[in-house]
């Protein structure tokens, strides 16, 4: 048993078997204070554990950490600083600048830092004397823009104001002399729309120098921008109708097919639930646009509403096998005397009379399809008064040789018994003779074997034994006969014999023939050669001897105590085996190998592998061997990637750190620019910051009544009896349908001004309130028979006896001979409107109305 596996050997932590002893060692991070027990080692103590900044010792190792304002890098096994503008910028407001572990917050040009929040505040270069505008100046979020008088244009340098010389273009619009004045010229604007020379349809807008036509709601200018043209508000997304659109003038509405009913939107239809109004006799499905009648299993379609019954054993789709008999809405199957409906209810099956009390036959009872009859066992007949019974009929079966026994027959009254000679017996047909196995029974009293005759039966015994009487056997000693022909040892055993060989040696059988002809066994004894046969069990070397064998090992390995087993020698228990780094054992040897990073040098030695000597390491940029490994690293305006090995372009913009645009920032290989947004120029200086672009100076406002200039944008306003509508620039009519409808009984339209009442479908207007047109007082409003006026629409109607088209107009006769025959007794016969009820020939009435008949 190997020392080590009873307690370990001893030893706290691991433990080597040795061939007398055990060799006690102790994990990384431990070492061993005495032979056995381990000791934590304090990594701290000895050069900071190569830590460059904190080591923190624990048991059984040690880590390293970093001050603040520095991370660890696995690695590089140092402390590198924490780039803390890279998360969320530092928390500062604008720039950020990262030094060795800290950072520091710097504001862009035109703003100021405010230390009591690190906040960036703007510059009012305009206040500070810090612009250089030659007439006014604005500030503006982190810079400041320049401007001039009415008058004077501003000069390429964005500072400087000249003055406008009108006199230089179509001399001034003076018809003599024109004389040039430093700022804005005497001008004075016409009212166009005052004057009604603007030539506008419907409303007009006077401008600073110009004028601008507009619609009413519902109408839009044509191209000549004089003229209101009205607005197909269907050709667009159907007017929002769900179904039907039509225009009108300014307007429009919305309509619903037939079968559909207009919501309460006035844009949206519903589907009319015609089954609400039970017009189905038996089955409605509602449908869109209409709907659909349907019957029951067992009932038939008549005239889209009406269900009659499907005599289904007249028209032959009935599944009864026998007999069929109609029903309402269904039909029943029957069968035949002698049969039974099965349970699928169609199937007639035959009823076994016999199965219950034998079908009432005294003795056999046969079934037959629909019937059944009695019989009677052989040397019975049945009676002649009651063929359910049977009487006796006897017969000498012996003499007629129809008894069917195989040996003997006796001859009994009503029948015959058969019987056997002795030695056989009956077989259960009670007249076959079988013969009798007496060895089947105590084994026929034989002692050891019994054979079994025709009749009888005779003992015999096995190989090695006598028989002495008829039913025992005696052993026979064949180790009294020439040692039973055994080269060494004889045993008698009961009924035979074995040779057998002293220890050492194999038994070993030849056969000789001897003068009568008769073969003899020898049996000789040969020594084993346990090696050459494979049972030394030895587990490598096998060396023979007389009667025995050793066992050796190959080189590497030691005898086991158990000296068959060879275990094999750990040649790394013994000094690392020589191996500098690690030492691996292997069966019978060993070999050394290196960490990775590191390789074989010769035998026992390693030597750091210099990763970027071959292809540059993998590295996109530059390959910085480091021992055992490698770094890849990037050249500047580019950042290492996730696969450690390539490089990408830095994102300027997406770096707080190097973000120094004020608005809008474009990366570009190694470096970026700045551009700025809408309303703002791009300050000439900086080519950073961003300056203010006053529209409504320049004329780009587009405003349709006043401009107001703001920040990087602008804004429009509107005169006096209008609104700025929702795309911020145009001014509309305010709505005065919105207060109150307008006053108006149905529906208000807004106009530029003022604004009509409109009423919806089923109504005509008068001024303000709206009065229900009588659609029942034109033509009958289309119906076939009634039509009945509602407010806001009507519906049509049909008398008794007719009944609604799916038209909703048209009205058709009701067969009322369809449901309960009219109430008719007999015949019916139906009418436009009505129907009336008759007797067959034979039959009179006996009633007015014909309805009974007798």
């Amino acid at each position: 048993t190997p020392p080590c596996s009873v307690n370990n050997g001893g030893c706290e932590q691991l433990c080597a078997s040795l061939i007398d002893s055990v060799n006690c060692s102790c994990v990384t991070g431990y070492t061993i204070n005495n032979t056995s027990h381990c000791v934590d080692i304090d990594e701290c103590a000895i050069n900071n554990g190569g830590c460059s900044q904190v080591c923190q010792n624990s048991i059984g190792s040690y880590t390293c950490s970093c001050y603040n304002g520095y991370i660890f890098n696995a690695t590089l096994q140092d402390c590198v600083d924490i780039n803390e503008c890279l998360n969320n910028n530092g928390n500062c407001h604008q720039s950020c600048n990262n030094t060795n572990g800290s950072y520091a917050c710097d504001c862009m040009t035109g703003y100021l830092l405010d230390t009591s929040d690190d906040q960036c505040k703007d510059l009012n270069e305009c206040c500070s004397g810090d612009d250089n505008c030659g007439q006014r100046c604005h500030n503006n979020d982190g810079s400041y823009s320049c401007s001039c008088y009415s008058g004077y244009y501003m000069s390429d340098n964005g500072y400087d104001c000249i003055d406008i010389d009108e006199c230089s273009s179509n001399n001034g619009g003076c018809e003599q002399h024109c004389n040039n004045r430093p700022g804005c010229p005497d001008a004075i604007d016409i009212n166009e729309c005052a004057e009604g020379t603007s030539g506008c349809s419907q409303l007009c807008t006077n401008s600073q120098g110009s004028y601008n036509c507009i619609c009413q709601t519902g109408y839009q200018l044509d191209y000549d921008n004089h003229t209101c043209v009205d607005i197909d508000e269907c050709t667009i997304d159907n007017g929002g109708c769900e179904q039907n659109c039509l225009n009108t003038n300014g307007s429009y509405y919305c309509s619903c097919d037939l079968g559909y009913l207009l919501e309460p939107d006035r844009k949206s239809c519903t589907d009319i639930d015609e089954c609400q109004d039970d017009v189905c006799e038996q089955i409605c499905e509602n449908q869109v646009p209409f709907f659909n009648c349907s019957c029951k299993s067992g009932f038939r379609l008549e005239n889209s509403k009406f269900c009659s019954d499907i005599d289904e054993c007249e028209e032959g789709t009935a599944l009864c096998s026998q007999q069929c008999s109609n029903a309402e809405g269904s039909y029943n199957c029957n069968c035949e005397r002698g049969y039974i409906i099965d349970t699928d209810g169609y199937t007639c099956i035959d009823i076994d009379e016999c199965a219950v009390n034998n079908g009432g036959c005294e003795q056999l009872c046969e079934n037959t399809n629909g019937t059944y009859f009695c019989s009677c066992h052989y040397g019975y007949e049945l009676s002649n008064t009651n063929r359910s019974q049977c009487v006796l009929r006897d017969i000498n079966e012996c003499l007629e040789e129809t008894d069917g026994c195989t040996q003997l027959c006796e001859d009994t009254f009503g029948g015959y018994a058969c019987s056997c000679h002795l030695g056989y017996k009956l077989e259960s047909d009670n007249q076959t003779c079988i013969d009798i196995d007496e060895c089947a029974v105590n084994n026929g009293q034989c002692e050891q074997n019994c054979n079994n005759t025709n009749g009888s039966y005779a003992c015999f015994c096995d190989e090695g034994y006598s028989l002495s009487n008829i039913h025992y056997c005696e052993d026979n000693n064949e180790c009294l006969f020439n040692n039973g022909n055994c080269d060494q040892i004889c045993n008698n055993t009961l009924g035979s014999y074995n040779c057998s060989c002293y220890p050492g040696y194999n038994l070993t059988i030849s056969d000789d023939i001897f003068g009568s002809g008769n073969m003899l066994v020898d049996y000789k004894c040969l020594d084993i050669d346990e090696c050459d046969e494979g049972i030394g069990n030895c587990i490598q070397i096998c060396n023979n001897t007389i009667g025995s064998y050793t066992c050796d090992c190959k080189t590497g390995f030691e005898l086991d105590s158990d000296g068959l087993t060879c275990n094999d020698i750990n040649e790394c228990d013994l000094n690392n085996g020589g191996c500098e780094n690690i030492c691996n054992n292997t069966i019978g040897s060993y070999k050394c190998s290196c960490e990775e990073g590191y390789s074989l040098n010769g035998t026992y030695n390693c030597t750091d592998i210099n990763e970027c000597s071959i292809n540059n390491g993998g590295c996109q940029h530059d390959c910085s061997n480091i021992p055992g490994s490698y770094v890849c690293l990037c050249i500047t305006g580019y950042n290492l990637t996730s696969n450690a090995h390539n490089c990408s372009d830095i994102n300027e913009c997406n770096q707080p750190n190097y973000f120094a645009c004020e608005q809008s920032c474009y990366n570009t290989i190694g470096s970026y620019y700045c551009e700025c947004n809408n309303g703002f120029v791009l300050n000439a200086k900086t080519n950073k910051t961003c300056n203010d672009i006053d529209e409504c100076d320049e004329g780009t406002g587009n405003c349709n009544q006043l401009c107001n200039n703001t920040i990087g944008s602008y804004t429009c306003d509107c005169q006096t009896g209008y609104e700025l509508n929702s795309d911020g620039s145009t001014c509309i009519d305010i709505n005065e349908c919105d207060s109150n409808n307008g006053g108006c009984d149905g529906i208000c339209n807004n106009t530029q001004g003022s604004f009509i009442c409109l009423c919806s479908s089923g109504y005509y207007s008068v001024g303000k309130k709206c009065i229900d047109i009588d659609e029942c007082s034109s033509g009958n409003g289309g119906c076939d028979q009634h039509c009945n006026n509602t407010v806001g629409s009507y519906f049509c109607s049909c008398k008794s006896g007719y009944t609604l088209s799916f038209d909703g107009h048209n009205c058709s006769d009701i067969n009322e001979c369809h449901e309960n025959n009219g109430l008719c007794t007999q015949t019916c016969t139906n009418t436009n409107g009505s129907h009336y009820c008759s007797c067959k020939t034979g039959f009179y009435n006996t009633t007015k109305d014909g309805r009974y008949c007798s």
